[in-house]
């Protein structure tokens, strides 16, 4: 049984869309003619509407009359956080920095919170708090990063305000407090400290951060490790100290900075780091590796492959990917590798192994990997799938047709994600016929787009086929039943929107006044079939219009409304 891991789909179907929308752009004809200008496969995103903010005045008087009169503090809070919903309003900023005076403190630091959020926090009005009574108004300052207030707050007797600031930099100057202050910490709070010189980048505090490197606690060894690698001043010699550490945690650290090292010293860390006991310790050597296509890192990764840690397998299949694309004396060594993988008795191995020669698009063991396409595991048929089209040799598309069709045969037998798998194998296939400029695919598959019953990948992937392949007259016929479901809220927007592709990808012209009506604003057509309206229009025309969507006016989410007139 393959692992849990294989078996996450949300992560597969994210990845696998990319791989699509990248493979088939890219794709390439029988005859060696590049089709770089087709309407990519998968739903197309329209550019955003302008949001336009916007509060009614009546409303800002009914949260300010509110405001007055409640008692209930929670309630109160509440409604002054409202008015930090009112953007960039110039009543609301008014009643905020009236509040700023108020008895309590929960009120002056919710007015503070909410006058930043509206961008109306002005120098003058929060300095006047810098010595607030209450911490709790002083840690808000430091909050939303009053620097004066910082600078107080390192110094501060209450613990959290402390924290507060340790954890908030806006400057060089509050960088350089924050460091002054790290050597007086406890450990907790110098790892806060670490990081958030770590996010400012602060190379000027590198060498106190440096000393950290030789604390006792490993949380604050790991923040200081990564902080100096965000600055880009950790060193060789520092890296290989904390290789040498007993917690694994460090030794990942470690081998994760030596990322910002040169070549030589980075390949040092990496096939030191591959050999650890700990699999997230060669997961970060592998990640190295990817960054050093020599031959000698292949050896050092195929091996990962095997070891049962899904992120240690991934990172190692993608460096080897990453580095045979890189380095013909590496796809040398990758190419026959993964060619041996195709027959290995572990279905993740098989998997691998197609992956590889995929991205690769190698010939390598071709038969084989055709032969992958009957493999008793889905999952491995969905990868040969979506390898054979790549690789571009035209032998493999009978055997992808059959697939599709096979796909279609669900068994009750099979769970659910299993039968997510299959489907989305037989879709894969279509697409790699087609990417193959196998033209039977049109007729073999025309049966799904129009069946609503039919499995969603099938459809989708069929429809696209048909508009990548088939003639202009062939396709205006085949999409027609399609396009007169656009209102049908049974229908599968998906495929509706592949029919709409299809009729630009086949250039059909006398399409165009059917598509100039969809791509027109309408609240009977939704904006993703505008767009993809308005994109199969431009490459039937030849055009380039931008898609610009009405602005969109966005009322305040605040619990208290003022009803439009």
């Amino acid at each position: 049984m393959m692992s849990s891991q294989l078996s996450n789909r949300t992560r597969a179907q994210s990845v696998r869309l990319i791989f699509l929308k990248a493979a088939i752009v890219a794709c390439t004809a029988a005859g060696g003619q590049a089709q770089q200008d087709y309407i990519p496969y998968g739903p197309l995103t329209p550019p955003p509407a302008k949001v336009v903010h916007t509060v009614l005045p009546r409303t800002v008087e009914l949260i300010d009359e509110a405001i007055r009169a409640e008692k209930d503090l929670p309630r109160k809070v509440e409604l002054i956080a409202d008015l930090g919903r009112c953007s960039e309003n110039a009543a609301a900023a008014a009643i905020l920095k009236r509040l700023l005076d108020d008895p309590s403190p929960d009120v002056r630091a919710s007015a503070i919170r909410s006058l930043w959020l509206i961008k109306a926090a002005d120098e003058a009005s929060l300095n006047k708090l810098l010595n607030d009574a209450s911490p709790v108004v002083r840690r808000e300052l430091v909050r939303v990063g009053v620097a004066e207030a910082i600078l107080s707050g390192l110094k501060d007797q209450d613990p959290a305000l402390r924290a507060a600031s340790l954890s908030t930099s806006v400057n060089d100057a509050t960088d350089r407090a924050i460091a002054e202050r790290i050597p007086q910490l406890d450990p907790p709070l110098q790892a806060i400290a670490a990081r958030t010189l770590g996010i400012r980048k602060a190379a000027g505090s590198s060498a106190v951060v440096a000393a950290l490197l030789g604390s006792e606690n490993v949380v604050v060894r790991v923040a200081a490790i990564d902080a100096l690698r965000s600055m880009g001043t950790i060193d060789a010699s520092q890296v290989d100290a904390q290789l040498a550490h007993a917690h694994s945690a460090v030794r990942r650290a470690a081998t994760a900075a030596a990322m910002v090292l040169a070549d030589e010293p980075r390949a040092k860390v990496a096939t030191r780091s591959i050999a650890d006991a700990d699999h997230a310790v060669r997961t970060a050597a592998a990640q190295l590796l990817a960054t050093l296509p020599a031959p000698s890192s292949v050896p050092l990764l195929v091996p990962q492959l095997s070891e049962g840690y899904e992120p240690l397998r991934l990172a190692s299949r993608d460096a080897l990917a990453t580095i045979a694309a890189a380095n013909p004396a590496c796809a040398a060594q990758v190419i026959p590798a993964a060619a041996s993988l195709l027959k290995n008795a572990d279905p993740h191995r098989r998997v691998d192994g197609s992956f590889l020669l995929g991205h690769l698009k190698s010939k390598e063991a071709l038969t084989d990997h055709i032969a992958m396409l009957d493999d008793a595991d889905w999952r491995v048929v969905e990868q040969a799938a979506k390898s054979l089209g790549p690789i571009g040799d035209l032998s493999a598309g009978e055997k992808l047709v059959e697939t599709a069709l096979r796909s279609a045969k669900l068994s009750e037998q099979l769970d659910r994600d299993m039968i997510i798998v299959q489907t989305s194998a037989g879709g894969h296939a279509i697409l790699s016929a087609t990417m193959l400029r196998h033209t039977p695919v049109i007729k073999a598959t025309a049966h799904f787009y129009l069946d609503k019953n039919a499995p969603g990948d099938l459809r989708q992937a069929s429809v696209y086929a048909l508009g990548v392949l088939g003639q202009p007259d062939e396709v205006a016929a085949g999409v027609k039943g399609l396009l007169g479901r656009i209102n049908d809220i049974e229908e599968s927007t998906l495929v509706v929107a592949e029919g709409i592709k299809a009729l630009g990808n086949a250039m059909v012209t006398s399409s165009v006044s059917q598509l100039q009506h969809i791509s027109k604003s309408s609240p009977q057509i939704t904006v993703d079939y505008q767009y993809t309206a308005h994109v199969a229009l431009g490459r039937i025309q030849g055009t380039s219009e931008p898609f610009v969507q009405p602005d969109v006016e966005q009322e305040a989410e605040t619990s208290i409304r003022a009803m439009k007139q």
